[in-house]
């Protein structure tokens, strides 16, 4: 049986859908035949399904290479993007261009910001856990403490 070079077009353009689908109905739906038509040219026995299958996995080893292409190239951008934002987070004059710089750059690391807890505190609160307290015997300590730090004293001081 001779084709009609119409049948070769649709034949090759089942191949071609076959292809990119990877189903002999979606093929048929794309190209505009009947299933059953579809089906009967790419039977087992024929040499259509062969020639399908071929360009089947010629198309998905493309779509292979180019998912790779398309990974790699977005590496090099998220590597680019990262130096533009470290940059801004630098260089920028307005304090809130750094920090929405660096908060970008920490949430691209994966980092999540502390849950902040708001909590009144009343000053009846702290009276209460301080009562009984010796508040002047603690000032005192705390800041006995503090001048008998290295930084507090006059000489590192003066030293910096």
């Amino acid at each position: 049986m001779s084709l009609t070079p119409e049948q070769i077009a649709k034949r090759d353009a089942l191949v071609d859908a076959y292809a990119r689908v990877g189903s002999i109905e979606g093929a048929a739906r794309q190209v505009g035949i009947p299933g059953r038509t579809a089906k009967r040219w790419m039977a087992p026995t024929g040499t259509l399904m062969p020639r399908a299958r071929q360009a089947r996995d010629a198309w998905l080893a493309g779509q292979s290479d180019a998912h790779g292409r398309q990974s790699r190239a977005l590496v090099d951008a998220a590597d680019t993007a990262i130096t533009v934002l470290l940059d801004q987070a630098k260089g920028a004059k307005s304090a809130m261009a750094r920090v929405q710089a660096a908060v970008a750059i920490l949430d691209r690391a994966g980092h999540k910001p502390v849950e902040r807890i708001d909590q009144l505190v009343r000053v009846e609160d702290v009276e209460r856990e301080l009562e009984g307290t010796d508040l002047r015997g603690l000032v005192k300590a705390v800041l006995g403490d503090i001048s008998a730090t290295p930084a507090a004293q006059p000489e590192h001081a003066a030293g910096s």
